[in-house]
């Protein structure tokens, strides 16, 4: 019984406090439910077509054939999508989701802008939902962010043939890396353009440096050099500074689409938790500028780490990096026998004549899209202990909440376009 209460008494005291994420996220996990199909579907909803990457011999491996022999093969499913009016909703799946959750997902979205009258060319939505193999392991994030990558192509040869429809495409979690990066390949041929109605990025596991656009100044110094010139009566160098701007990687793709809508939620637990158990973003993919981590800061505040589905961004971005200099000879063997870092750099050493190099970063970033919009989770009337912010379409409450909130950004963009037409 002792033992009993003092582990309670442990995970309250100690594990709580300090590590409430590590805590919470099994908890989530364990409640969040698949999708529940709507109720009392609308009888105006058109053609459903499913087509899935994922190799019947292995579901985490890719079908055989090139993006174009594969999308061949579907033509006899293409077809009534390619002649269908109205709007056509594409769907990609996240992360470790099933084709069929993915499927009940995408109906409820359709079913339930089929209901809304007030939408022009509501009438007979047609879906499509884009399969492919993300269900791996979850430590192994970045296999599905390679595997993303891959099955992007596939989706640009569909969303090609598919270029004469009115799109709405919907990507949810990893699956807006799979969306951005088939509209990134887009067009593929010279002699024709290609636009969509809009762009919804639900809970989006992309870096949020990625839609955005920034400028920076970089300014590096040596302050204990300065002091040493001043005391010998020189003028210090002047501190090199280097400005420049920068372009996310995927803003070109967001600007062919009239409208950008993102969902968002600071306590998107699953989010915040699945780039920890592996390498976050894959290197080199997408992350924008790469800031320096500042002393006292978590390293996930940074740009890029922070996905887009966090919310977590911040206009202006700076931090200030001090290298002191090395100890005298003897301090350092005292130090070194301590195994201690006398190298590491210090955000407030004790004054300028002890610190060998000053680096500081000043970044401001900007939304270029014209018509970008943010969708808060947490404003969702009503609270909820230990909610799954990160699937919010699979549950009629949440579900409800978010494609009001994007149907009536689509209406009120086709309001004002009627009347600047007029």
């Amino acid at each position: 019984m002792r033992f009993v209460v003092g582990t309670i008494a442990f995970f309250g005291a100690v594990l709580l406090p300090f590590n409430l994420d590590l805590v919470k996220f099994p908890i989530v996990q364990a409640l969040s439910s698949p999708c529940y199909p709507p109720e009392n579907p609308a009888s105006n909803a058109g053609q459903l077509v499913s087509l899935d990457l994922r190799s019947p011999e292995a579901k985490t491996g890719f079908v055989l054939g090139s993006p174009k022999e594969w999308a061949n093969a579907q033509a006899d499913s293409l077809t009534p999508l390619q002649t269908g009016k109205g709007y056509l909703i594409v769907y990609v799946h996240g992360f470790r989701t099933s084709m069929r959750n993915a499927t009940c997902v995408a109906k409820a979205v359709a079913f339930d802008l089929a209901r809304r009258e007030a939408v022009a060319d509501s009438v007979n939505p047609d879906v499509l939902v884009f399969g492919w193999p993300g269900e791996t392991e979850a430590q192994h994030f970045s296999r599905a962010q390679s595997a993303a990558l891959q099955a992007a192509g596939y989706l640009a040869e569909l969303l090609w043939r598919l270029r004469d429809r009115e799109i709405v495409l919907i990507g949810h979690s990893l699956g807006a890396s799979v969306v951005m990066d088939a509209v990134s390949q887009l067009p593929l041929s010279n002699d024709a353009d290609i636009s969509f109605r809009a762009l919804i990025l639900i809970q989006a596991a992309i870096p949020i440096a990625s839609l955005r656009t920034w400028s920076y100044k970089i300014t590096s110094r040596n302050p204990a050099a300065e002091i040493h010139d001043r005391i010998a009566g020189r003028e210090p160098p002047d501190p090199y500074v280097e400005e420049g701007t920068g372009t996310g990687c995927y803003v070109g793709a967001a600007l062919k689409a009239q409208d950008l809508i993102v969902t968002y939620s600071k306590d998107d637990i699953t989010l915040s938790r699945m780039y920890a158990t592996d390498e976050i973003f894959l290197p080199g993919r997408c992350q924008g500028p790469r800031l320096l981590p500042v002393e006292g800061k978590p390293v996930r505040s940074l740009p890029q780490t922070v996905a887009v589905g966090l919310g977590i961004a911040k206009a202006q971005n700076s931090g200030i990096h001090r290298l002191p200099t090395p100890p005298s000879p003897s301090v350092y063997a005292d130090r070194f026998r301590e195994q201690e870092d006398w190298d590491k750099p210090s955000l407030r050493p004790p004054d300028d004549s002890q610190v060998r190099f000053e680096l500081t970063e000043a970044y401001d970033f900007e939304i270029p899209h014209p018509s970008y919009h943010e969708v808060d989770l947490e404003q969702m009337p009503g609270w909820r202990l230990l909610f799954d912010y990160h699937s919010p379409l699979n549950h009629p409450t949440m579900r409800a909440y978010v494609l009001d909130q994007i149907w009536r950004i689509l209406e009120e963009h086709e309001s004002s376009d009627t009347r600047r037409g007029q």
